[in-house]
């Protein structure tokens, strides 16, 4: 099952597409492909959470992961447009304090060339 979509944007962001849930039974193949992207040298991903309707704590794992790679790779993790469930779970675990999180897919694309 195809969990979701890339397209690069500028050769230097990477804009991924999470599926509508990322639950333990997907969360791996999420986490691998983040993983090879950033193994690519694609250290600026934005994540598209527009979708997404649930997500459990192996969810999380897979965006924190992200995270802490890129982070330790000088990168930036942007998410964008969480529906409201999705950024009261962030929030409620405190992740929004870590993410950069936009509403607008162009001003997330904008801010990771910078």
């Amino acid at each position: 099952m195809n969990t979701q979509q890339t397209n690069t944007y500028q050769s230097t962001v990477e804009v991924v597409q999470l599926p509508e849930k990322l639950v333990m039974a997907n969360s791996d193949e999420a986490h691998k492909r983040l993983q090879f992207l950033i193994a690519e040298g694609k250290n600026r991903l934005v994540i598209d959470l527009s979708s997404m309707q649930f997500m459990d704590s192996s969810g999380l794992a897979v965006l924190v992961g992200a995270w802490k790679t890129v982070r330790n790779d000088g990168g930036k993790v942007h998410l964008v447009s969480p529906s409201p469930s999705i950024r009261a779970l962030l929030e409620l675990t405190r992740l929004h304090e870590i993410f950069e999180i936009f509403e607008d897919l162009d001003a997330a694309r904008a801010d990771a060339i910078a």
